[in-house]
């Protein structure tokens, strides 16, 4: 731990005088006791992440602010009342003041580290209004800010925060309490056959109600999943919605997913003024210039090409032509409508692999500004990539009604696609399905694959996932396999139709 730290100091370039304040807050006790009073309720909420418990004297903004330190990634550690530190203001009648002053917290952050104090919005406006030169309320980040606090800080390359509770997202604090115990039981396991089982449900569904996955996951407990939403092994917005109202909680396999499906279902807004006013340059689209109705028929990288009455082909620089746009001397004939997302496009976005969502949103991301008509200065992306991304996206929005669909590349689909799986695990594989599946026992897919696994493990095979599992069981879904588990006549329903042509006497 010791050099973690001396690593962490010397990566931010701490100051000699910086780093012994640190040190001495990391080996100090806290400085004070803290008590309740006749509107608080103080207490001692024990660390995991510090190991030890930490004092609050305000359940309203302090125990949420702590709730919060615990469970932020950039947070290294955290401590409650640290050594007192002197804070020189002038008060409103003109004096000169020194104060010894004791925050509620010091928090070691990966890029920072400082002092944080936590009051209520209405105690602030109140010690605002006492004394502005200590409290004072800035219009320009929406912050409260302590100009003494502030500058003490910033003598040792440190900050000084204000939290009120104004910032608190409750959401998140009822989330966070309710998993508190999930958070803290370390022993806390799912078997490896029902994890799997929720994450292939969850993967197959991206956007899966909390509600729908605690029905549909048979064999599975609601424990076993906050365990594997508290492991972050599957992934909700603990921001949005409260896991207290399972059906508005959708779950995915990870933020990545969430990210492309906030996409899919918001449809960010395009500024077609910003890239052309007015004017949608896709094939397809019909323009009006110098008072004559055009369609655009091909969009090259350099050229755009249009069509006249008179089958006249106009040939344009594209640039040329994104110019007389943008001077409204081109403009459109179409009015643009926002077009529901077809089914196509959610399968093609439920085909798509973590790694082609990762490419598509960093793609997006690189976009949104020109989309939005705020091109960054300083771009690394070349030009004709972004014009190409860009013009796919156009196109998607178009073609599929959501623009995110065009910058899925769908990699995963290309290429050899041969099973990879060794042949012992295939062969192992099909037995199970054969002798233990498909029997008129009719055992669930997760008990068999339960088997399944353990066999491999004392065979010394590699074991399939579920997913492979389930999609090979699906893959001989049919008259047989119903025949073998149900019966002839469950399965006869599964039996190909044929045409009988006889011979009629008398015809």
């Amino acid at each position: 731990m010791k050099g973690q730290f001396e690593q962490w100091v010397a990566r931010l370039q701490i100051s000699e005088a910086g780093q012994k304040i640190i040190e001495k807050v990391r080996s100090s006790e806290p400085s004070r006791r803290v008590g309740g009073g006749s509107k608080n309720v103080s207490g001692r909420y024990p660390s995991r992440k510090m190991g030890v418990t930490i004092q609050f004297e305000s359940h309203r903004v302090e125990l949420p602010i702590i709730y919060q330190l615990e469970h932020d990634e950039d947070v290294l550690e955290f401590y409650d009342q640290p050594p007192q530190i002197k804070l020189d203001y002038q008060a409103s009648n003109g004096r000169r003041l020194g104060v010894l002053h004791t925050p509620d917290l010091f928090v070691i952050r990966t890029n920072s580290a400082g002092w944080e104090e936590c009051k209520t919005e209405q105690d602030l406006k109140k010690l605002a209004e006492k004394n502005p030169n200590r409290y004072f309320y800035s219009g320009e980040d929406n912050q409260w800010h302590c100009p003494p606090g502030e500058f003490y800080a910033n003598q040792f390359g440190l900050y000084y925060r204000i939290h009120s509770d104004r910032e608190i997202n409750w959401v998140l604090q009822r989330n966070l309490q309710f998993l508190e115990d999930y958070y803290r039981a370390e022993s806390l396991a799912v078997e490896e056959a029902i994890a799997q089982s929720l994450l292939a449900i969850v993967s197959s569904q991206p956007g899966i109600t909390l509600a729908e996955l605690l029905n549909q996951s048979t064999g599975a407990k609601s424990d076993d999943i906050y365990i594997l939403i508290a492991q972050e092994q599957i992934y909700i917005d603990l921001n949005a919605t409260p896991l207290a109202e399972p059906e508005r909680c959708l779950i995915f396999r990870d933020e990545q997913t969430a990210s492309a499906y906030r996409l899919m279902v918001e449809q960010p807004s395009v500024n077609l003024t910003a890239i052309s006013p007015v004017v949608n340059i896709v094939t397809g689209t019909t323009v009006s210039w110098d008072g004559k109705g055009l369609n655009i028929i091909h969009v090259g990288e350099t050229e755009v090409i249009l069509g006249a009455e008179n089958n006249q082909l106009i040939e344009l620089k594209k640039a040329i032509f994104e110019n007389l746009v943008r001077q409204g001397k081109i403009t459109s004939l179409q009015t643009p409508e926002k077009t529901a997302i077809s089914t196509e496009s959610w399968q093609r976005f439920y085909q798509a692999s973590p790694e082609d969502q990762a490419e598509a949103l960093e793609r997006y991301k690189t976009i949104e500004p020109y989309l939005n008509g705020h091109p960054p200065e300083n771009e690394t992306v070349p030009a004709r990539t972004i014009r190409h991304w860009k013009a796919k996206y156009l196109t998607a929005l178009q073609k599929y009604g959501c623009g995110y669909i065009g910058l899925l590349s769908h990699r995963s689909v290309k290429g050899n696609r041969q099973r990879k799986l060794p042949e012992d695990t295939l062969a192992i594989m099909e037995k199970f399905i054969l002798e233990d599946y498909e029997t008129l026992k009719q055992k669930r897919m997760l008990e068999v694959y339960g088997a399944l696994v353990r066999a491999c493990e004392q065979s010394s095979v590699i074991a399939p996932s579920y997913k492979a599992f389930t999609k090979e069981v699906k893959r001989r879904t049919g008259y047989e396999q119903t025949k073998k588990r149900q019966g002839h006549r469950a399965a006869y329903q599964h039996e190909s139709f044929y045409w009988e042509l006889s011979k009629l006497i008398g015809i």
